[in-house]
């Protein structure tokens, strides 16, 4: 499992329904600003943002923002929360991917949007968790963000690696072909064999092989006709799915029904 963290002072969005935003200065820098005229500013929603949506499960705390000092850090979500939500890799690289935070004070609540990370997750990789981490300070009047953390942890999957191997043609209609599992990947490979069919391009029938996971497996191919080509590619199969070697071919040998009759007379004697 891997993460990535990405820090992002957030951008000026509102969201009726959640609040409005403001900024103002601290120590002279520019910091989204939650106006209070009281120590009693709570986290009252925190979501995740995908495709400039907000969904997901609601991560707020109540937590009390204008006491226990300067830098009050909150942490939200984890390493294996998904906050109710399926997300892709390609949505956590988008710009429009990222948290929405909003707190109430006595009269007012306001909402900030944290979003366009740059994010550069494997494509294909399964998203574990988001985690949030909030960094507050207070001054007489006001709740300022001063820092704004997003986490995301991933799994980068791999599918199986297969070769096809060479024929050895054992009789006219029968046929040793078969594969190689070079590497099972993330997970293990629970099937293998090979595809095969007179159409270069379609191999529509399977036989699958009697043994599973990594090395060379043997497939015996039966009942083949006689002077025909035939195009085949082995397969290795995990949870992560199905992986194929090159299309290979080989033609079986044709019936010589002269040389048969000569096989057939009776030996020659003087």
């Amino acid at each position: 499992m891997s993460s990535t963290g990405n820090t992002n002072a957030g951008s000026e969005a509102n969201n009726s329904s959640i609040g409005v935003t403001a900024w103002s200065r601290l120590n002279d820098a520019l910091y989204p600003l939650v106006p209070v005229k009281d120590a009693n500013a709570t986290d009252t929603s925190v979501r995740l943002l995908v495709g400039g949506v907000v969904v997901g499960d609601n991560k707020a705390q109540g937590v009390d923002l204008g006491t226990g000092g300067p830098g009050i850090v909150t942490t939200y979500g984890g390493s294996t929360d998904l906050w109710g939500q399926t997300i892709t890799s390609g949505e956590v690289n988008s710009s429009d991917f990222g948290v929405v935070f909003s707190c109430t004070g006595s009269t007012v609540s306001q909402y900030l949007e944290l979003s366009s990370f740059g994010f550069s997750i494997p494509e294909g990789a399964n998203i574990d968790g988001v985690k949030f981490i909030s960094t507050t300070e207070t001054n007489s009047t006001n709740v300022f963000m001063l820092g704004a953390t997003v986490n995301v942890y991933y799994t980068v999957t791999t599918p199986p690696v297969v070769s096809t191997t060479t024929t050895s043609l054992l009789k006219k209609t029968i046929a040793r072909v078969g594969g190689n599992v070079t590497s099972e990947g993330t997970n293990p490979v629970t099937e293998r064999g090979i595809y095969y069919g007179t159409d270069e391009f379609t191999q529509a029938t399977k036989i699958d092989s009697t043994t599973t996971g990594e090395g060379a497996f043997p497939i015996i191919m039966r009942g083949l006709t006689a002077d025909t080509t035939y195009y085949y590619k082995a397969y290795a199969t995990s949870t992560i799915g199905t992986s194929y070697g090159d299309v290979l071919s080989f033609t079986t040998g044709g019936n010589c029904p002269v040389l048969d009759a000569l096989y057939a007379l009776p030996p020659f004697t003087n």
